[in-house]
């Protein structure tokens, strides 16, 4: 479940995973999970200290705090997803991501 979850955040592609032999397809996999755990903590990262941020600028406002921590985080989480795979070095240099 947690593995699942983590190749959504890296951006994997399950179509191309499919198509590589078991032993390739676990080894990317694995690779794949730890670069998304990293954009997903990242992300909770910038939710956290934004959050800490707007909180002592503006004291009392709880809702607009987490709301913009959100939004801050989730353009964090995207940008990070969508720059994540071409930092990568596959091992799959004629399929894309």
């Amino acid at each position: 479940m947690g593995r699942i979850f983590f190749l959504f955040c890296a951006g994997a592609n399950n179509n191309i995973l499919d198509q590589l032999s078991p032993q390739l397809k676990e080894s990317e996999s694995i690779r794949l999970a730890g670069t998304g755990a990293v954009i997903f903590i990242t992300a909770l990262f910038a939710f956290v200290s934004s959050c800490y941020a707007l909180s002592t600028v503006f004291p009392g406002e709880e809702t607009k705090t987490y709301l913009a921590s959100f939004l801050w985080a989730a353009f964090i989480f995207s940008i990070d997803r969508c720059s994540g795979p071409l930092c990568q070095d596959s091992l799959l240099p004629n399929l894309r991501w």
